[in-house]
């Protein structure tokens, strides 16, 4: 019933001017987040809000961790009590993790490649049956690549989804989603524009792909 009112960030935090690529938002121990990537020279921004009626602030996780600048958007995630940023190395296209084991502690980086390829595009991250995973896409042949942690202080692995499930390579970024019990990533088929799922229904099952644009779904734009 309020009304809706707008603010500048940038003049108000400091927040440098940003990439032209979507910014990551996540709430996380009562903080509000909202990652940038800086326009200039690619580093991680966090403009951040400690509670509601306080100030906004910024900092340069890219300055204080060691995030390496990044290319595209970044993606966010809160699970088992740790903020996880994810965000593509410019320089060399590995999947790197800025991550904040709980408020008041610093912020580190590591790079979670796990062995997988350069990926093109930004990842998308998503909190699952206690799992954590982030979905790429290779960049030397379109695979749809899933890097994930099955639970704090085990080893990031990663695996070929386009292998294993037979999703078709993909054009884009894809999209994720934890519904019912069942996840879903969603990509655009390069070589035909189809939306196609490419979904797990419990944690140890086989990941199954399938052409929603069967459903009526018309080709879509990347």
């Amino acid at each position: 019933g309020a009304a809706w009112v707008t603010q500048d960030l940038s003049v108000g935090a400091g927040t440098p001017a940003a990439a032209n690529v979507t910014p990551a938002v996540v709430v996380h121990e009562g903080y509000t987040s909202i990652l940038t990537i800086n326009a200039s020279n690619g580093h991680l921004q966090e403009t951040y809000l400690p509670r509601v009626g306080a100030a906004w602030v910024t900092q340069d996780l890219s300055s204080g961790a060691g995030t390496p600048a990044a290319t595209g958007a970044p993606a966010a995630v809160y699970h088992d009590g740790f903020t996880s940023v994810f965000t593509i190395n410019a320089s060399n296209g590995r999947l790197q993790e800025t991550y904040l084991s709980k408020i008041g502690a610093a912020w580190a980086t590591q790079d979670v490649s796990a062995g997988g390829p350069a990926a093109t595009g930004a990842p998308v991250a998503v909190y699952h049956d206690g799992f954590t995973s982030v979905f790429t896409i290779n960049a030397s042949n379109g695979r749809l690549q899933e890097t994930f942690l099955s639970k704090i202080g085990a080893a990031w692995v990663t695996q070929d989804l386009s292998a294993g499930a037979g999703t078709p390579a993909a054009a884009g970024t894809p999209a994720a989603v934890y519904h019912d019990g069942y996840t879903s990533v969603f990509t655009i088929n390069a070589s035909n524009k189809h939306l196609q799922e490419t979904f797990l229904s419990k944690i140890g099952a086989a990941w199954v792909t399938q052409d929603l644009s069967g459903a009526g779904t018309p080709p879509a734009t990347p």
